[in-house]
């Protein structure tokens, strides 16, 4: 739509009377007249997208409102939602610095449903989550106060639950359209059993921390019974009367959530597409990074309460976000071989960057806490051929703002040297991350704190190395292993390592030559007779 100048002044003189009538036309506008109200809507997102897009500032709880914008119509809401949201989203995104905290509360609970409501197409749901960025956008601005971060707890919260959506409902499907043709096996973790480190051997966790049972969340609540089965205390007639019955339900299973819906005569989502798919989980990731940066500014929590919350939603934001990285490993075509481990979209390296800056912002105490207890499932992860995955270890093991992730993951791998005695993909892997750690500690780059806790597992390695290659049926790992650490500690760059490993190095060429004459005994043993007696 065109503008003529010669009605911009008196379009923008009668403003007020003219929002008014566009508000009025569309709450009286019947049901079923769609194409006069789909009109009024066109003209209503001209003049929010111009010069007077201020004046509908007093109609936005109005405009929010489907009621009142679509009408009761069901052929209105479902042609004219996705129209509808786009417009809202647009004039919110440029109103965001000039609506108060009450509104931004309100806009954001809003678009939060949006997000999750299943009727709403992909589209919207992506519009939802980049306004709901805009919005913590414009709450950082604002006075830090308790209510301003449980805001942004909340949006957080919003985007990891549609996270655990994508990865536990939408994840299946989408392998089983899609990765027919390439090696990979989806794993949701959803039963008890499948959890991390609960199938562990006890021979392979030597001294690795105990699981926190877990505070009650949304995703932690156990299914209700209609009543419980013991007597009541009351004996009144009328306690005895409004008691229901117990259930009769034999099955000790827990229901599944399709079969609630389906009790509930309620249709489950519609299966995203893998396209689609990609860019939701992309925008959901960046958006839990910009709030997580924001909450990093702002006050923390006081109470224990909510410091158990937090780290609750950190800890599935982890969990559903690194499953939900599986979309990228499947090709954007059916029927077609997996994308090479090395080539990697844009989309997904921005969607690797952002999970993992989300990890790099909080507090060290939970990020301590979650990777000591979900380190492996993350390597569990990268096993079962996502491989793009170690990008984010990279990006823990040479930032600064967590020099203790090494620590972490070095304890986790030495738990594992027993299982360097065979050689198979995941000892494989296993070497590859020692070498990646000693690496990074070796370079130039390292603080004094890599420095000093590598210090304090040198022994060990080297003990558990030269111990465990004498019975391993193949010890090659474990020179290998040396190998990585020598060149790691060959440049004398870091002197408190260096002293250490010097120390240490008598008896360790001691044990070598020991080895290697053992070994040159046994390929050439002695021989019983000599050359004159076969002769």
């Amino acid at each position: 739509m065109a503008k003529i100048p010669a009605f911009m002044d008196l379009i923008t003189q009668n403003g007020e009377a003219l929002v008014s009538g566009i508000m009025q036309m569309l709450e009286r506008c019947p049901a079923d007249l769609i194409t006069v109200r789909r009109e009024v809507l066109m003209a209503l997102k001209f003049f929010t997208s111009a010069e007077m897009k201020s004046k509908f500032f007093p109609m936005l709880p109005r405009l929010i409102s489907e009621h009142v914008v679509l009408g009761t119509g069901f052929t209105a809401i479902e042609h004219l939602r996705v129209f509808m949201y786009q417009m809202l989203a647009d004039l919110l995104h440029h109103m965001r610095n000039s609506i108060g905290y009450d509104m931004i509360a309100h806009v954001a609970f809003v678009f939060c449903r949006t997000l999750h409501d299943p009727n709403n197409t992909s589209q919207v749901q992506i519009m939802s989550a980049r306004l709901l960025n805009s919005l913590a956008e414009s709450l950082s601005k604002m006075d830090s106060t308790d209510t301003t971060r449980d805001l942004l707890m909340e949006i957080l919260e919003a985007h990891v639950a549609k996270l655990k959506i994508i990865a536990v409902y939408h994840m299946p499907i989408l392998f089983q359209q899609y990765g027919t043709e390439i090696d990979y096996e989806y794993k949701n973790y959803e039963r008890e059993s499948d959890k991390p480190g609960t199938n562990i051997p006890k021979d392979t966790i030597r001294g690795a921390p105990k699981r926190r049972i877990r505070k009650l969340s949304i995703d932690s609540v156990e299914e209700l019974e209609y009543c419980s089965t013991e007597p009541s205390s009351s004996t009144s007639a009328d306690a005895a009367c409004n008691r229901l019955p117990p259930p009769t339900k034999e099955d000790t299973k827990k229901t599944s959530p399709e079969a609630i819906l389906t009790n509930m005569n309620a249709l489950t989502a519609p299966p995203l597409a893998i396209v689609e798919a990609r860019n939701l989980v992309k925008y959901i990731l960046q958006t839990c990074k910009f709030v997580t940066g924001q909450l990093r500014v702002s006050r923390p929590p006081q109470d224990m309460y909510h410091c158990t919350k937090e780290r609750d939603v950190f800890e599935r934001l982890l969990r559903y976000g690194v499953m939900c990285m599986d979309v990228f490993v499947l090709p954007t075509a059916r029927n077609q071989p997996q994308m090479h481990a090395s080539l990697r979209t844009k989309d997904e390296k921005d969607a690797l960057e952002s999970l993992a800056n989300v990890f790099t912002t909080i507090d060290h105490a939970v990020f301590r806490e979650i990777f000591e207890k979900y380190m492996d499932f993350l390597i569990e992860r990268i096993y079962n051929r996502n491989y793009p995955l170690q990008l984010i270890v990279n990006t823990f093991l040479v930032r600064n703002e967590v020099p203790f992730f090494a620590s972490t993951m070095l304890s986790f791998l030495m738990s594992r040297m027993k299982l360097l005695e065979v050689s198979n993909d995941k000892t494989t892997l296993y070497v590859k991350l020692f070498k990646i750690i000693f690496s990074a500690i070796g370079s130039t780059n390292s603080g004094l704190h890599s420095d000093k806790m590598l210090t304090s597992y040198l022994p060990e390695i080297l003990k558990q190395s030269t111990v465990l290659a004498l019975t391993a049926r193949e010890p090659l790992n474990y020179f290998l292993l040396l190998r990585s650490l020598f060149r790691s500690i060959g440049g004398g760059a870091q002197d408190v390592l260096y002293g250490k490993f010097l120390q240490l190095l008598p008896n360790l060429l001691q044990f070598l030559n020991k080895l290697t004459r053992k070994s040159c005994c046994t390929v050439h043993p002695p021989w019983p007779y000599s050359r004159n007696h076969i002769l």
